[in-house]
């Protein structure tokens, strides 16, 4: 029996570590996806792809943010 509870501490230590980076790794992405919209809308400005580009890579984001913020809540 201790040695089962040691090993349940053991991971919830691992879980606990895993936690603290997850935080600026989504820090950094939220800033990278900022960056990337900025960039495809400045190409739309230019002419250089279609809204209709831009609209689905928008809706990807906003997919792909509500997955990451179910996995990490």
């Amino acid at each position: 029996m201790n040695e089962e509870y040691r090993d349940v501490e053991e991971v919830l230590m691992v879980i606990k570590k895993a936690t603290m980076f997850a935080d600026p790794i989504m820090k950094i992405s939220t800033k990278g996806l900022a960056k990337i919209v900025q960039f495809l809308a400045r190409m739309v400005k230019e002419k250089i792809i279609d809204k209709r580009e831009f609209k689905d890579f928008q809706n990807f984001a906003k997919q792909k943010e509500t997955l990451m913020y179910l996995i990490f809540r």
